[in-house]
């Protein structure tokens, strides 16, 4: 009978054990979740919390998502309607649960509520406002007004009926911590400093993670600077160190990440960039669960643990579920080098069955040095992105380096369809080995509303710019009131343009690479003569300067820009209203906005009148290394990343690609546009006297820059015109390479131009320095 009752016994405990594992299984699977596709890439999602097998989201600061048990998609749970269009200070910043009830704080305001539902909207229910008087600050704004702002908590939560927060100092390096009575609103403070995570651990006390930064990177002796994990009381106010946070591997480590404690495994863990790691108690780590993107760990507000060793998190508008047993981590892996980028983001999310991972063993100065590690075994590297300007991309396929690529789909139509000089980086001998990342145009930038306004003609070659320099200083109001060059430093920005427009002259005519000659000596002469009436600069004043960059600006070192050339109409047709409408008199903000004030207009110098048109480029490719472990899953990789261009980049990359593009924002930011308005004429009615009229002129600029967006400016990101005006640059463009990047960019190039310009060496004496170091260069490298 007695066998009996325990058989019975173990049957009934392993029918419940399976049906616990069917019930984890059937609800936290790892999947992905996302919100609704009419929403999904305007939307912010900020915050994630669960109750009884529903997901809620905060999303926009304003409105709540819910997901239940079984659904597939987020759908809409309520919308908090407070008067916010004006008053931010009534956003909700952050969601909590105490596993019964959804609570909001926000944290300007110290409003801190149980959050209830009603016909859609966010119902406040027993309120409580936090004083939040010790995290306040005051300023002037712009027009002499005192106005306040309360801190942001680094990082907080919910936890026996206080709310726990982590505040930065604002007098002194590092945090402190407090706790706020959710029933009163008492603030509590305690003695511990510098803490970089906390959470809930058990019997009314938390685990903590301090760390020392003022001693870790500020100090003689960084290792007091370790991360250690406590034990915190907050009824009696004390600390006990259970040990370091990271294992000791010889150099004290800044831990940024957020923890919890997992009371079933006894275990805290921590999150990385792209996984979560399990710690032991020698304070080693394995990791237990890996992370498709890049998930900003900085605070708890962007996870959830969930039942059954599972964990749900926010990575880009999509919360992903993931299992936290080691073993259910995906068994391929990739090792990627350099690799950051959408495509690289975009190939994660695609290859869920791969850890794909960045390369963590630091960075190859030279093409040989990368090479040898490829080939020698010593490293895991995969895949690898690289610079040509700063790393011989061509040793790297012509030593064998990288993998052929041809047999990857898609990847023949695909390089075809680039423009040829791109294309003629990825391809030797009909072979396809790399793909490009993105490319950078080496051009300079002009304002041109501020070239009219002062009468000065646009600049063709260098000459015109050094002409323009020598005239510039003898006006003092104009020089007074705005600025020649982006850069405070008017000398050095001149003298680089110099030699970049050199280089651009020397390899568009296909001469050799050299200082020696007429074109170069013409252009520093005369860039030396222009520079005599250029006042010196102290160092003091080449530190950022806020007023010097309030001013307009000439010339900048802005590269092309699809978005301010599709924008240019509209900026012009503001920057024209703000001068004229009567609801902008007197106001002369205008002067300070960057489509105003900023350079972002094209300029593509030649170096003189007679040089070939044209501007180099920065080209930055991707490869698979030859001797991969896993040849298969690099080219799926590859097959990945040609579907993860972004549109604009697109449009840089192929030749015949010209799709303009909708403003997504467009629709929700005509919604916040109307709602500001609504709530200004709200406080209008309100208001009296003085703060009555301000309303008013508030009320009335709003209105008319909702009728300008009302009219569709602002509707694309970028349009067809502009488009094609992009696309009418790029035609002459040369791809700037390790070897001929030396002309310009070698340090001991570097050095002597630098003695050049600060007057230490003659222009005669820096040829005659500067030809013999490239000569030997030349010898080095062949």
């Amino acid at each position: 009978m007695v066998a009996n009752k325990k058989l019975i016994a173990l049957l009934m405990a392993l029918t419940m054990l399976t049906a616990n594992i069917s019930f984890a299984e059937e609800t936290f699977q790892k999947k992905q979740y996302k919100l609704p596709d009419d929403i999904v890439e305007t939307a912010y999602m900020s915050n994630i919390v669960y109750i009884n097998d529903t997901f809620y989201v905060l999303v926009d600061m304003k409105e709540i998502y819910s997901l239940k048990k079984g659904e597939e998609v987020f759908s809409f749970y309520a919308k908090d309607t407070n008067d916010i269009g004006v008053d931010y200070s009534k956003q909700i910043s952050n969601l909590y649960t105490d596993g019964e009830k959804l609570y909001a704080f926000c944290s300007q305001s110290g409003d801190f509520f149980e959050v209830n539902e009603k016909d859609g909207e966010v119902v406040r229910n027993n309120l409580v406002k936090f004083n939040l008087e010790n995290h306040t600050e005051t300023y002037e704004d712009g027009s002499g007004k005192e106005r306040s702002y309360s801190r942001v908590p680094n990082d907080s939560v919910l936890y026996n009926g206080k709310l726990y927060a982590i505040y930065q100092n604002m007098n002194n390096f590092g945090t402190s911590l407090s706790s706020f009575d959710i029933a009163t609103g008492e603030e509590t403070t305690y003695s511990v400093t510098n803490i970089k995570a906390l959470a809930p651990y058990k019997d009314g006390k938390l685990i903590l993670v301090t760390q020392d930064e003022e001693k870790l990177y500020n100090s003689d002796k960084p290792e007091e600077g370790i991360a250690k994990l406590l034990l915190f009381d907050p009824a009696a106010d004390t600390a006990e160190e259970i040990g370091p946070m990271l294992a000791d591997d010889g150099e004290p480590k800044y831990f940024y990440g957020s923890m919890f404690y997992d009371e079933n495994r006894d275990a805290v863990l921590y999150f990385t960039d792209n996984g979560l790691m399990l710690r032991h108690e020698d304070a080693s780590a394995e990791k237990c669960a890996h992370f498709p993107s890049s998930f900003l760990s900085g605070n708890s507000s962007g996870y959830t643990v969930l039942p059954g060793n599972y964990i749900a998190l926010i990575i880009q508008n999509t919360v992903y579920v993931e299992s936290t047993d080691p073993s259910s981590m995906p068994k391929k892996s990739l090792v990627v080098y350099n690799g950051y980028s959408s495509n690289h983001d975009y190939v994660a999310k695609q290859m869920l069955d791969t850890q794909i991972t960045m390369y963590e063993g630091g960075w190859f100065s030279s093409a040989q040095e990368l090479g040898q590690a490829l080939v020698s075994g010593t490293n895991n590297i995969d895949v690898f992105a690289l610079s040509g300007n700063y790393m011989d991309t061509n040793s790297i396929i012509n030593k064998g380096y990288a993998l052929d690529l041809s047999a990857a789909k898609g990847v023949s139509e695909f390089v075809d369809s680039l423009y040829p000089y791109i294309k003629d980086a990825c391809v030797k001998d009909g072979k396809i080995y790399a793909l490009p990342v993105y490319l950078y145009h080496h051009t300079y930038s002009q304002n041109d509303m501020l070239l009219e306004e002062l009468n000065i003609s646009s600049p063709k070659t260098f000459g015109d710019v050094c002409d323009i320099l020598s005239a510039w200083y003898s006006d003092d109001e104009r020089a007074a009131e705005n600025n020649l060059t982006e850069d405070p430093n008017v000398k050095y920005f001149m003298w680089d343009m110099l030699f970049n427009l050199y280089a651009n002259h020397v390899y568009l005519s296909g001469e050799e690479m050299r200082f020696d000659t007429s074109v170069f000596r013409s252009m520093a002469d005369k860039l030396i003569k222009a520079l005599e009436n250029v006042p010196d600069i102290s160092d003091s004043e080449m530190q950022y300067d806020e007023e010097y960059y309030q001013k307009p600006t000439l010339f900048g070192m802005q590269s092309l820009d699809l978005y301010q050339m599709s924008n240019e109409a509209e900026s012009r047709r503001r920057i024209e209203l703000l001068k004229n409408h009567p609801a902008f008199a007197e106001d002369e903000s205008y002067k300070s906005r960057d489509s105003y004030a900023y350079p972002f207009n094209p300029m593509v110098l030649k170096a003189t009148e007679t040089s070939p048109e044209g501007f180099s480029a920065e080209l930055t490719l991707v490869f698979v290394n030859s001797k991969t472990h896993d040849p298969e899953n690099a080219l799926k990789y590859i097959e990945n990343f040609i579907h993860g261009y972004q549109d604009e980049t697109k449009i840089s990359l192929c030749k015949d690609y010209a799709e303009p593009k909708l403003n997504q924002y467009y629709e929700k930011g005509m919604e916040s546009q109307k709602a500001h308005i609504d709530a200004l004429k709200k406080e209008i009615e309100e208001a009296e006297g003085a703060e009555k009229t301000e309303l008013e002129k508030d009320l009335a600029r709003a209105e008319v820059g909702y009728q300008l967006d009302l009219e569709g400016l602002g509707k694309y990101q970028y349009t067809q015109e502009g488009i094609e005006e992009y696309k009418s640059y790029i035609n002459n463009v040369y791809i700037s390479t390790y070897d001929n990047s030396l002309f310009s960019r070698q340090e001991q190039i570097l050095t002597l131009r630098q003695r050049l310009i600060e007057g230490q060496m003659d222009l005669d004496s820096f040829i005659k320095e500067a030809d013999s170091k490239l000569k030997l260069i030349k010898l080095e490298n062949q």
